[in-house]
């Protein structure tokens, strides 16, 4: 393998460390702080980690009782304050709030702007100390529980993962789901939760975290100040009973409504083994994540037994947990091959514990590891996020150093030696996930100068703009290409043809072949992704500022001269199967191809995903060629660069991407889309148990005055404090989630709602829905919702924005006609709207709605009566 010689010499270089200040502390009462300035943005994230999840549940395993108190605990009554008026305050905010639970932990996050981080802290940790679990709310949130129950445990994908646990860990608490068995979790009372709440939530059971834009000090003091008087509590220990290693290879074959197998090969790593994780995952990484991973590269493109998706190795082994695991996961084209599969897999790890993992193969990892980090700009909350479990784990907020350390002082037969140890010996769980009707077959730190810019928007020509932002901190370079090369010059012919012919551009060209471009980006950590919509191509990618020249020629050469390789094209093909397998067992694609075929027959949009797919694997090199020449062409461009790099630099840039992009006029007419302005309700009877419900209407198209209107109304009903979700849930307890879409382009629009809820609630919900589109018909919106919903708005949008994820958005906003500033100029224009407006829009659009509900047929045994 080549040696990485650039970017060693910019990881070497490159020795500054964040001047963000990190502090650290414990109170007398145990809580454990960890304060972190970040301060690429205004906003300030907060985390709080209850150190208890469903493995920590005791006499209530398997209940999901950690879940269930999760849902109330957060923004949910207190001592202090209602939910109704924490949810007030939440608008007023604009606050992103959010809680998780997972087998360790119970996490609950509030993202504001900075000016709100008083009243944020504050409000959670009265949530944390003081929360009294409602019996209105509780009764409300059970039956909540129960459809997010439905919809995480029904799917066959989510059968596959919760009984590999079941199969790996008989012994162990991991075995059971997080979110609970339904019939326990529906024995959990008031009582209980509270009495669950007294038992575990106590300050020596918690880590919170603060990142954002502040003085570190100042933050620690606050926080401090709002956990001291947080009474200590004597924690009961729980019993955690050790899963050990099972002798020789034990399997299990059990069929699925599944169209792909999927198959796990799991070992226990005991805990005395932890130490050997690191090592492990480095090997297994060389094996099999990279596309020319030996084992990867054998089983997937030489003898085409594996799909690409879904393969993998790693190993886990979390201090605070008495055992961990070492999976290696893939996706069989046929079940009949899997027994091969797995002993080719046998035989390479045997081959490699021997020899052929060289010294450069692992620090080709390091080096990717460390431009990785370089790379990262985290926002504050999964900086938050990522801190807090690295406390969880090692007891320090920052462990890539000591990272580095292990990884440093590895030597390549460390590799080797730990397969020997561990994967070698073949004691083990297999677990083959098959089709129905499929098992048969198988049973016979510097602080640098940093200099930063605003956004600026630079005309170059008529037909070519630059959107720039310098920001020195990283040598990175973050940048979108948007060409206005629409899917809207696809037919029901070539439908889904645009964004495969797009991919492929990218993965082989004249000077560059396939293998040569993915070894390169793997080992540079190269970002690069396209995407094709109505709106026009977006290519997207991130680099080190070293590496963009060599990225540009392939670039360049990709625009031109795109080769088509036929061993790419049957690749993304196989691709495409295994993607359309996969999506055969889940709800939402049965229920969107008969949205499809309702609101858009007889035209592309129509096709159902199979017929999509069918026009994909009839495409030949010649078809591809062809559609590159006739619709890769762009008089019209718009760049976009952000990151170590000057105006200048920037300018120069765009005007080479220019002046290498075909520029031939499309000579194809467009197709548009329409909804149609229809009335009535339209029922499918399929095979899965959640009902799936959507309300559609047509929407102005992006050249009327009635878009910043209808807006508007997206966000007056969006969010979790919006009227749709208040209606379905807040007060109804109809569907554990419900929101609004608004998508509009050149020539049409749509509006429509979107829920999910069980059999028994559909049409109250269905009622529920249609009657916040009459009220917003009938009802003029008050002055004080109106600002709510616009401030808050605001406010989300300054708490979620930033370097990482500015550049698309102002580019999408650019391209659509709206500005690149639109963001910034959002609210001044809806300010402007009056409550009339909206009603005359809401009337204009709302009177017809299109109703389509997909729910289960008689088949189907139903886990919720």
């Amino acid at each position: 393998m080549k040696r990485i010689i650039i970017l060693l010499i910019m990881v070497i270089a490159i020795t500054a460390v964040s001047a963000n200040e990190l502090l650290q502390t414990t109170l007398t009462n145990g809580m454990q702080i960890v304060v972190k300035e970040n301060k690429l943005n205004e906003s300030i994230g907060f985390y709080c980690f209850v150190k208890t999840g469903s493995v920590n549940e005791g006499k209530y395993l398997g209940a999901g009782i950690s879940h269930f108190l999760e849902h109330i605990v957060s923004s949910g009554t207190t001592e202090f304050h209602t939910e109704d008026e924490y949810n007030e305050m939440g608008k007023e905010m604009g606050a992103l709030v959010n809680a998780y639970t997972s087998s360790a932990v119970t996490a609950f996050h509030i993202t504001v702007d900075k000016p709100y981080k008083d009243m944020a802290l504050r409000n959670l940790s009265q949530q944390l100390q003081f929360s009294i679990c409602d019996s209105f709310e509780v009764a409300r949130e059970r039956e909540v529980i129960l459809k997010e129950i439905v919809m995480r445990s029904t799917p066959p994908h989510s059968k596959i993962y919760q009984r590999h646990g079941e199969l790996v860990y008989p012994n162990s608490n991991k075995r059971y789901p997080v979110i609970g068995y339904m019939e326990l979790y529906k024995t959990i009372s008031r009582d209980e939760l509270q009495d669950y709440y007294k038992a575990r939530y106590a300050p020596n059971n918690m880590i919170f975290v603060a990142v954002g834009n502040f003085e570190a000090e100042e933050m620690l003091e606050e926080i401090v100040d709002s956990f001291k008087d947080f009474p200590r509590r004597q924690i009961e220990p729980v019993y955690l009973p050790v899963q050990h290693q099972r002798e020789g290879s034990i399997e299990y074959i059990e069929e699925f409504e599944i169209e792909s197998p999927s198959v796990y090969i799991s070992t226990i790593l005991s805990a005395s083994d932890y130490q050997d994780a690191t090592a492990l995952n480095v090997a297994l990484s060389i094996l099999f994540s990279k596309r020319q991973s030996p084992i990867r590269y054998k089983l997937v493109e030489e003898l085409q037994l594996v799909n690409s998706r879904g393969f993998y190795g790693y190993a886990s082994g979390a201090p605070n947990s008495p055992e961990g695991e070492i999976t290696i996961q893939f996706e069989p084209k046929n079940s009949a091959d899997i027994d091969l599969i797995i002993s080719i897999i046998d035989e390479e790890i045997e081959k490699y514990s021997q020899a052929g993992i060289t010294e450069e193969d692992l620090q080709n990892y390091i080096n990717r590891m460390k431009a990785n980090k370089l790379l990262r700009t985290p926002g504050v909350s999964s900086d938050a996020n990522s801190i807090g479990w690295t406390m969880m784990f090692y007891n320090v907020p920052d462990y890539y150093p000591t990272q580095v350390q292990i990884l440093e002082s590895l030597k390549a037969e460390d590799l080797a030696f730990q397969l020997r140890k561990h994967l070698v010996s073949k004691n083990r769980i297999i677990f083959k996930a098959v089709p129905k009707g499929e098992k048969a077959l198988l049973e016979s730190k510097d602080i640098a100068s940093i200099e930063k810019s605003e956004i600026e928007k630079v005309t170059i020509n008529d037909n070519l703009t630059l959107l720039h932002k310098m920001n020195t901190k990283k040598p990175l370079i973050n940048a979108i290409i948007h060409l206005p090369i629409s899917k809207n010059y696809e037919t029901i012919e070539n439908a889904g043809t645009l964004s495969f012919m797009t991919n492929l551009m990218f993965r082989g060209s004249k000077n560059f072949n396939s293998l040569d471009i993915t070894e390169w980006k793997e080992d540079h950590a190269i970002y690069f992704s396209t995407n094709s919509s109505t709106n026009g191509i977006t290519i997207e990618f991130k680099c080190l500022k070293a590496d963009y020249d060599k990225l540009e020629e392939m670039l360049f050469d990709a625009f031109k001269n795109p080769s088509f390789e036929d061993t790419e094209i049957i690749l993304a093909k196989e691709e495409v199967i295994a993607s359309f397998k996969r999506s055969k067992s889940r709800a939402t694609t049965a229920h969107r191809d008969y949205l499809n075929s309702i609101l858009f027959t007889d035209s592309r949009a129509g096709l159902s995903s199979e017929a999509k797919k069918d026009i994909i694997l009839s495409l030949t090199k010649s078809d591809l060629q062809e559609l590159h020449k006739t619709l890769f062409n762009s008089e019209k461009l718009i760049v976009t660069l952000f990151g170590d790099i000057t105006k200048k630099e920037a300018t120069e840039i765009a005007k080479d991407i220019k002046k290498n992009m075909p520029n031939n006029k499309i000579k194809i007419e467009k197709n548009f889309t329409k909804i149609p302005d229809q009335n009535g309700t339209f029922l499918n009877k399929y095979g899965f148990e959640q009902v799936n419900l959507d309300i559609y209407c047509p929407a102005p198209p992006l050249s009327t005055e009635d878009y910043n209107v209808m807006k508007l109304i997206n966000e007056i009903l969006s969010g979790s404090r919006g009227r749709l979700h208040q209606a379905v849930r807040g007060t109804n307890n109809l569907a554990y989630y419900a929101f609004p879409q608004f998508h509009s382009s050149e020539n049409f629009g749509y509006f429509n709602l979107n829920s999910q809820t069980s059999i028994d609630k559909k049409d109250e919900l269905t009622q529920v829905m249609v009657n916040e589109l009459t009220r917003l018909m009938t009802e003029d919106v008050p002055i004080d919702e109106l600002n709510s919903a616009i401030d808050e708005n605001e406010k989300m949008l300054k708490a979620m924005l930033n370097d990482n994820s500015l550049p698309y958005y102002i580019t999408h906003f650019e391209a659509l006609g709206l500005g690149y500033d639109y963001i910034d100029r959002i609210s001044e224009i809806h300010k402007k709207i009056t409550p009339a407006q909206i009603k005359t829009v809401a009337n204009k659009y709302f009177k017809n709605q299109t109703i389509i509900i997909s729910e289960p047929d008689e088949n189907v045994e139903l886990m919720v009566k």
